[in-house]
């Protein structure tokens, strides 16, 4: 549907598209137990589903990207699809023009099984436990009786309002107090982005140092456990160039006979390291590097806006919905177990949905 979806998108007429919403209000309606005058996009919006045209060129963007990151004889058909005249184009230019490129795609090697990860601590200890045992177990999962000849703490800001990501690594070497900081900012929308880009800094600072030799220890201390995560579970694939970047320059040190870790320790809750490592990512949003931006950010960014245009356009017809609750789509909750459709139609049958059941109150005043 990702390559297919595109290329009608580019030759659907609006009837077309006022069709398929049709069908879908119709299955939304009979989802959610709506009446069956209720208007088609309020039916959309009860159900929580998008209208065809907005999902069409949501996909119709995505593989322009994903083919356009790609280079070569896909990004030529792309392009020649979808020229920067077209509403496809415009978006695409629109986006760049305000947060900057879109980082190239790259081929990612197989993580070095020597590469020691752990995305815990040692003790069973949840975010919700007092700063104090965190401090204590994060303590713990870093000390060593070998200590490190060389320690990297990384961490990662992110600005909603501003649409800013900024990372920092600080770089400790053996029976050492000072250490080097190294900064990167940079366009994005998400706080994954910054413990990237703060990892990525600080292997291109060890590397660059060139001290580190076979039998030697690194380690690599991050409050991220999704990163982490991501990392563990690597495998030879596609991803951004700078994910790619940190697996081969991991690589790289492995390949050395280094020896390295990479452990997980709480954030803000008092480690002295990490609560530097937290200033310097903090003060990096004014830094002069700026990075690329993130193509899943570039899909987040294009995804509002789609909707945003969308809602806009919906602004201009007021119906009964609409007047009460305005034009939030429900909030559907996830239940273990139960079918999207079920969970909806319960919804609305009971009275527990959010919006529609205001609007059913609002419409019958003696309803408890």
């Amino acid at each position: 549907m990702q390559y297919a979806c595109p290329a009608w998108f580019g030759i659907a007429s609006d009837t077309d598209l006022a069709t398929m919403d049709t069908v879908q209000a119709r299955g939304a309606r009979l989802a959610c137990g709506l009446p069956a005058t209720t208007n088609t996009y309020d039916s959309l919006l009860e159900a929580n589903l998008p209208p065809v045209s907005e999902k069409a060129k949501l996909l119709a963007y995505k593989s322009f990207l994903v083919s356009s990151l790609h280079g070569g004889s896909r990004a030529a058909n792309v392009s020649s699809c979808f020229p920067p005249s077209s509403e496809i184009g415009k978006l695409h230019t629109e986006i760049t023009a305000a947060y900057g490129s879109v980082e190239p795609l790259a081929d990612a090697p197989t993580l070095n099984h020597r590469i020691i990860i752990r995305p815990w601590t040692l003790e069973a200890v949840t975010k919700e436990m007092d700063d104090a045992v965190k401090k204590k177990v994060s303590g713990e999962a870093v000390a060593h009786r070998h200590p490190a000849d060389y320690e990297v703490w990384t961490d990662g800001s992110y600005i909603e309002d501003t649409s800013s990501v900024a990372g920092a690594a600080l770089i400790f070497k053996k029976g050492r107090a000072n250490y080097q900081t190294v900064s990167v900012g940079g366009k994005g929308r998400s706080s994954f982005r910054s413990e990237c880009l703060a990892l990525h800094a600080g292997l291109r600072r060890v590397i660059a140092d060139k001290r580190l030799h076979r039998g030697q220890r690194l380690l690599i201390a991050i409050d991220s456990q999704s990163l982490l995560m991501a990392l563990k579970s690597h495998a030879a694939c596609e991803t951004t160039s700078t994910s790619a970047e940190c697996v081969e320059m991991l690589n790289s040190l492995a390949g050395r006979g280094v020896k390295i870790k990479l452990q997980f320790v709480f954030g803000h809750c008092g480690v002295p390291r990490n609560e530097l490592a937290d200033a310097a990512a903090n003060s990096a949003h004014e830094c002069s590097t700026s990075d690329t931006l993130w193509h899943q950010d570039a899909l987040s960014i294009a995804k509002a806006k789609i909707a945003n245009d969308a809602s806009t356009k919906l602004e201009a017809r007021e119906t009964h919905r609409r007047r009460a609750v305005g034009i939030k789509p429900t909030k559907t909750q996830h239940l273990t177990g139960t079918r999207l459709l079920d969970c909806l139609a319960s919804q609305a049958r009971t009275n527990w949905s959010p919006y529609w059941g205001d609007l059913h109150r609002i419409l019958n005043p003696s309803v408890d």
